[in-house]
């Protein structure tokens, strides 16, 4: 850059003089924060079929936390129970994601997501599992009717894991 010159001046001075910008960012903007919320809210977490996380339907958790079974398999189930636009639900996204990856195939144990944001599913999370918050997990243990609930903020794959293994779930 030359002085005097604008920042973005002589960065591709074989190019177009009108282009100033590489485009490789494009992608990031949005026109508006209404945009950028809406963009959010329409991107589910865990949807991706490549998805390790289970994602668990009404029906499929009533009978998880009625019975103390979560299926046939009678696995103990690890939910986290979620709203696809809340930033804590997003940020513990990833290495929910890795936990699951680890337990899956596990004897014992799956690692699953139910949406609880939707007005139909919101009073029953909040009456069987004890939401109060998103991120909720919860673990519905095999043979019992009472859900446990996580009580730490920290939801990295370890602090999750040793979840697990206090509750005696991830032993053979």
């Amino acid at each position: 850059m030359l002085p005097n010159q604008h920042e973005r001046e002589g960065r591709w001075w074989w190019e177009d003089a009108k282009a100033k910008e590489c485009g490789l960012h494009s992608g990031n903007v949005v026109q508006s924060a209404a945009e950028q919320a809406e963009k959010e809210a329409a991107r589910d977490l865990w949807a991706d079929a490549s998805s390790a996380v289970e994602r668990l339907t009404r029906a499929q958790l009533e009978k998880a936390s009625a019975s103390g079974k979560s299926g046939d398999d009678e696995k103990a189930t690890l939910v986290a129970l979620y709203a696809p636009w809340c930033q804590y639900s997003q940020a513990m996204e990833q290495a929910y994601e890795e936990l699951a990856a680890r337990y899956a195939g596990h004897p014992r144990v799956r690692v699953a997501a139910f949406r609880a944001d939707e007005a139909e599913h919101r009073p029953f999370a909040e009456e069987a599992l004890g939401l109060k918050t998103f991120p909720t997990v919860v673990m519905l243990p095999r043979g019992s009717k009472r859900a446990v609930k996580y009580d730490s903020e920290a939801r990295d794959v370890e602090s999750l894991e040793m979840f697990l293994r206090a509750l005696g779930t991830t032993s053979e």
